[in-house]
């Protein structure tokens, strides 16, 4: 009954999926979406981009594949190919069938044969949305230099039990299979990944090699410290296996790394020229583990339990890519390595932040990369806790959703929705269409206009780089203190995430989708619109309707069709990705070309500020000394019930407040207040204070308001 229950919520999450990315007639691409972010949840794969391809089918040339990912690790990137084999008909899980992850195999290897040996471009229109991808690896010499590995993932909302392929070779790249079914996403989506159990004793069979290791005398209760010396064919191996998932602990796994950074130079030129001094001029690698098991002599590593690289990601990289792709001899490399086992899972992340936080010595990791309890996240969350959306929109009387925490949204529901009444009424307050995490708040807000002051260093080319980057940039460039935060802040942000969300929408929405780029063309579009406006994009009104107004969805629309028109001919024959993500060439050319974007700035008067012209918003902040907002509730008895007589009067006579809500008005929240009684339907009482706010604040100026006004250009 349980896996009944998951198959229907996860069909249900993918159908929302296919209706808000405009996925029509495309549930297979809704469902190969869900599966990547539920691998960019756990930085198994990063920057997936949808692109569908089938020819052939039925022949022995036949090729299908649903997306793909880029995964640059700095010293070597990974290609990600997504093929899926989905049925749309299924109510409960069903047998995927081996057949049907044969098929599979056979047509995303095709897709990986042609992509190596050059044939693709040569096969294929240039509207084939892989084609950009097949540019890079046939003319992209960095790009083929760098590429040590592809991946092959087959998804499906089946169940599968047999085994994944085995690794194949094609033109000395490895190509690995891995097959995520519908058991493996529930695992996934709860959190539950099989931790890396590694028996080091098999993998060093026959190499007459061993990994040396001693338990360090430490007090502390909380976790034991072994420090090993570990065989680089050791790291190879394990990786070559595991990949990412040995850094879902490090900070740095998806930070896009500079080729050209100088640690990574050292190594690889240590390796080649030096390769026994690798011990002495490395720092070594530091890891967690759940547990170790040493030979008898208590000197020997034979096996470790969930393995977790937390600083040392560049290392293991290197050093794999040296063996793999450059052909370079590892056998006398080894590392030192510290291996913190914790046997206190309360203080897991502590030990492993502070692990990241004073092990690292190699390159710089900036604080805001330790994001989970930042305090001005802390604070923005607390406002979408206790902020309603306005009265009037679409979406009235729900909450935003931040999920400062991974899976948050998620686990909040299991608790408050402990019964089918309980979880509805939570998914009706706080719909999940509505829930976002950091790396979107980040890209949203980063995207909407160009910073250029001093350190800070903001343009449409770190959205496209990776999340990581664009949510550093915005935690040290943007995100106030802590005392700085307010709801117009919080507003502002909820606002260009429904700017971006909806120009995504409108990139893709058939039968006028625009291409294939809409991961590029949004962010340069958003901020080349802000360019051309100078910000002046009334973003409170968005706040207030939830939505864009038709004239301004055209004009955004229309300047999209431009951008992604002027980046495809700009760019140099090369993937597109990468040009508008390596430097800010591109959005230099953006800006340079200035003068020839057409824009009807008069269609969209409307949705400006006025120049010149002043409006109070209520302005809330902390209450100084306290760490709780003021409560809907408390702001509401705050004022005296002879006032809302006077709010009540003011709604009948501008027509602005309902019949019943001034009934409402006046039995459950003035009356009351008079009588000393709980409130009832306080969302309408918060709505009349905004609607006053709004348009006649001068009724509030007799009486102390319990939060500050400010005068907002």
């Amino acid at each position: 009954m349980a896996k009944e229950r998951e198959f229907r919520e996860m069909m249900a999450e993918v159908r929302a999926i296919q209706e808000s990315d405009d996925l029509t007639g495309s549930q297979e691409q809704a469902f190969t979406r869900y599966v990547m972010d539920a691998l960019e949840e756990l930085s198994e794969s990063t920057q997936c981009d949808l692109a569908y391809h089938e020819k052939s089918l039925g022949t022995p040339d036949q090729q299908k594949l649903n997306g793909y990912a880029i995964n640059d690790l700095g010293e070597g990137t990974i290609l990600d190919l997504y093929v899926t084999y989905f049925d749309g008909s299924a109510n409960s899980p069903f047998n995927a069938g081996k057949e049907n992850i044969t098929k599979a195999e056979k047509r995303a290897a095709n897709v990986a044969r042609k992509l190596i040996y050059g044939d693709f471009t040569n096969e294929n229109p240039v509207s084939s949305p892989l084609y950009e991808l097949a540019r890079a690896m046939e003319d992209g010499q960095q790009f083929k230099e760098s590429l040590s590995k592809i991946r092959i993932f087959i998804v499906t909302n089946g169940i599968y039990e047999g085994q994944s392929p085995k690794t194949i070779n094609i033109a000395g790249y490895a190509i690995s299979y891995d097959v995520i079914d519908f058991v493996r996403l529930v695992e996934f989506k709860k959190n539950e990944l099989k931790p890396i159990e590694i028996d080091a004793a098999e993998i060093l069979n026959g190499t007459g090699l061993s990994i040396s290791c001693m338990r360090a005398n430490n007090p502390n209760p909380d976790y034991d410290v072994y420090v090993a010396v570990i065989p680089a064919q050791f790291l190879v191996s394990i990786y070559e296996q595991y990949d990412t998932r040995l850094m879902q602990q490090n900070v740095r796994t998806f930070l896009m790394f500079s080729r050209k950074n100088g640690a990574n130079q050292g190594m690889r030129t240590t390796i080649k020229d030096e390769p026994a001094r690798f011990l002495a001029y490395n720092n070594g690698i530091s890891a967690t583990a759940d547990s170790i098991e040493l030979d008898e002599s208590g000197h020997n590593l034979l096996k470790i339990g969930n393995l977790q690289i937390v600083n040392g990601g560049q290392t293991t990289g290197v050093i794999y890519y040296c063996a793999k792709r450059l052909k370079m001899d590892v056998s006398d490399v080894f590392v030192q390595a510290k291996i913190s086992v914790i046997h206190n899972k309360q203080k897991f992340a502590e030990i492993v932040e502070n692990i990241s936080r004073y092990a690292n010595t190699q390159t710089k990791v900036n604080t805001a990369d330790f994001s989970s309890n930042n305090e001005s996240l802390k604070v923005f969350e607390r406002f979408t806790n206790y902020t309603l959306v306005p009265l009037g929109a679409p979406n009235q009387n729900t909450y935003w959703f931040f999920e400062r925490t991974r899976n948050q949204y998620a686990n909040t529901l299991a608790v408050e929705g402990f019964t089918p009444s309980l979880k509805k009424k939570f998914q009706a307050r706080k719909p999940k269409c509505q829930a976002f995490n950091k790396e979107r708040l980040a890209l949203c807000v980063n995207s909407y206009a160009e910073v250029n002051k001093g350190e800070a260093q903001i343009s449409p080319r770190w959205s496209v780089k990776g999340k990581q980057e664009t949510f550093s940039r915005f935690v040290k460039h943007i995100l106030p203190a802590p005392s700085k935060i307010d709801n117009i802040f919080f507003e502002d942000c909820i606002a260009k995430i429904i700017i971006f969300t909806t120009m995504e929408k409108l990139y893709g929405k058939k039968p006028n989708a625009i291409g294939d780029l809409r991961n590029v063309v949004v962010p340069y579009s958003l901020s080349l619109f802000s360019l051309l406006t100078d910000s002046q994009l009334d973003l409170y009104k968005i706040w207030m309707n939830q939505s864009l107004s038709e004239p301004l969805q055209k004009a955004l629309y229309d300047l999209m069709v431009q951008v992604n028109a002027f980046i495809l001919a700009e760019s140099p024959k090369t993937n597109v990705m990468e040009w508008t993500r390596a430097s800010d060439e591109c959005w230099k050319l953006v800006k340079k070309n200035k003068d020839n974007w057409i824009l009807d700035c008069e269609s969209i008067q409307d949705d400006m500020v006025i120049p010149g012209s002043k409006r109070k918003r209520n302005k809330q902040h902390f209450n100084e000394g306290e760490e709780i907002l003021v409560s809907d509730e408390e702001k509401i008895m705050a004022i005296p019930w002879e006032k809302w007589d006077e709010i009540i009067a003011w709604g009948a006579e501008s027509g602005l407040l309902s019949e019943s809500q001034r009934t409402d008005l006046l039995y459950k929240i003035r009356d009351n207040i008079k009588h000393n009684h709980p409130l009832q339907q306080i969302y309408i009482g918060i709505r009349a204070l905004e609607l006053v706010m709004e348009h006649k604040p001068e009724i509030l100026d007799s009486i102390e308001n319990p939060t500050d006004a400010d005068e907002i250009e």
